[in-house]
């Protein structure tokens, strides 16, 4: 995730402002201490990112859910479905 907020040019705390989600959780993602978001975080991280089209596309399969990786999005919409990171 770390490679797709450097492109966008966000810091941290950018970041975690614009997704709404905090500072530590988005270090913890980005050092694969927590591996394991939310998918409605996985959205509002994208969103953030102002990631479209093909970006998305990349940004999304990445974080599929360990016991489907190869299908990713838009096949898993289940509340509170986390997904891997």
């Amino acid at each position: 995730m770390g490679d797709f907020r450097r492109s966008a040019g966000l810091s941290q705390q950018e970041m975690a402002e614009r997704s709404g989600l905090n500072i530590r959780a988005i270090s913890n993602l980005e050092r694969g201490r927590a591996r394991w978001p939310h998918l409605d975080s996985v959205h509002r991280l994208a969103d953030a990112l102002g990631l479209r089209d093909q970006a998305r596309a990349q940004f999304l399969p990445a974080a599929a859910p360990a016991d489907d990786p190869g299908r990713g999005w838009p096949g898993h919409h289940g509340a509170g479905h986390c997904v891997r990171m």
